[in-house]
């Protein structure tokens, strides 16, 4: 699979020279010292640096721009799909694959098949990528009602499993979900209920299908001052540039949105790329953390020309990643942040998503215009290209 694993022999120190560090915040060019999956310290460049006793291994990076590996909060490890049949249930990702599009954590979750795929398979899955050095997790919960669980209830399943970072639902979807206020505030609660007793913080991940509903369940409960918005992440809000704009508004009110990268004019006529929500959302006042991209890989669309069934690629994720940078709609190291430190303290997590002394050594180490990469994971030096 390409993946440099954690059971390898011990690594070397490794010194990343003269790279222009994106931590996300700018710290302009420094070095950056790895050690035992960690990073060990962020020095000056040429600054003296000893550790007695351990091969050092010195990488060149000038002209080259260091970042936090990327940060998955909504993909399907184990193969999603299944809207239109079994001819639409999707592969699982090769963990290459993940690497190849500088994606160091991710977040797994149940597609429309939950019958076929249950998310005791999805655990094991997530299991197999942690075990090759990812920080992978999942969500329990999926699109219809009553959603599945591993323990038969929503918060013990956030209690009791370590990998189980929150709830998923859906909103304004033809399959059901989260159709009433009542649905709405039982999963907040039982994510919160979970949450308190695993010391996480609540994470409810909501699908938005392209049902008229749209956003009126959470307004109904946020009036009646039933739930708090923080908790909430809305994904998929760039189904149209209606359904963007109209999103502003659960945003300047403390809800969280996501962008999917996946959802394209090109795949899905009629949506717009997560560049052109990213600007629909700054330009209507919503705080730039309040806002993540994900890929949704391993769903799937059916191309209309030919009917093929086509797998979405984790790599759509950094492509809108350097569409945003390229548009110039915010400043690389702005940029880098919504799909690294952003996704990351999302779901309560401050060992990744960040390039700072004692965390996990997850990094990308780009080329020019953020292509030619190689990753970092755990401070293992991965074989596959990023870009």
């Amino acid at each position: 699979m390409g993946i440099e694993t954690t059971d390898s022999p011990e690594q070397p120190v490794v010194r990343v020279r003269g790279a222009h560090v994106l931590a996300p915040d700018d710290l302009g060019k420094r070095d950056v010292v790895l050690a035992d999956g960690r990073i060990l310290a962020i020095l000056d460049p040429e600054a003296p640096f000893d550790l007695p006793s351990r091969e050092l291994t010195e990488i060149d990076g000038a002209g080259r721009t260091l970042t936090p590996a990327l940060v998955d909060i909504h993909c399907h490890p184990v193969g999603g799909g299944g809207w239109g049949g079994p001819e639409t249930h999707c592969e699982p990702i090769d963990p290459a694959d993940f690497v190849r599009a500088g994606i160091g954590t991710m977040v797994g979750c149940l597609g429309y098949d939950t019958t076929a795929r249950r998310p005791e398979g999805l655990l094991g899955r997530v299991r197999t990528l942690r075990a090759l050095g990812f920080g992978a997790h999942m969500y329990t919960g999926e699109i219809a009602w009553p959603p599945a669980t591993i323990t038969g209830e929503l918060s013990r399943d956030v209690a009791l499993i370590p990998e189980v970072r929150g709830v998923k639902g859906a909103i304004a979807d033809h399959d059901g979900g989260i159709t009433s206020v009542g649905r709405l505030v039982h999963t907040v609660s039982e994510a919160k209920r979970g949450a308190r007793t695993a010391g996480k913080p609540p994470v409810v991940h909501l699908h938005v299908g392209q049902a008229g509903q749209r956003f009126e369940v959470i307004q109904d409960a946020l009036a009646q001052d039933l739930i708090d918005p923080a908790v909430l992440t809305l994904t998929h809000v760039n189904w149209s540039r209606e359904l963007a704009e109209a999103a502003v508004e659960m945003g300047r009110i403390g809800v969280n949105l996501d962008l999917t990268a996946c959802i394209r004019p090109d795949y899905f006529p009629g949506t717009i790329t997560a560049a052109e929500a990213i600007a629909i959302l700054l330009d209507g006042g919503v705080a730039a953390e309040r806002i993540t991209v994900t890929s949704d890989s391993g769903g799937s669309h059916r191309e209309a020309e030919s009917g093929r069934i086509v797998g979405h690629r984790p790599g759509l994720m950094l492509e809108v990643m350097k569409e945003t940078i390229a548009s110039g709609t915010l400043e690389p190291a702005a940029a880098v942040a919504l799909f690294t430190r952003n996704p990351a303290a999302r779901i309560g997590l401050s060992q990744v998503g960040r390039i700072a002394t004692g965390v996990k050594a997850d990094l990308v180490l780009f080329g020019e215009d953020f292509g030619d990469g190689r990753m970092f994971l755990g401070g293992r030096r991965q074989t596959e290209v990023v870009g």
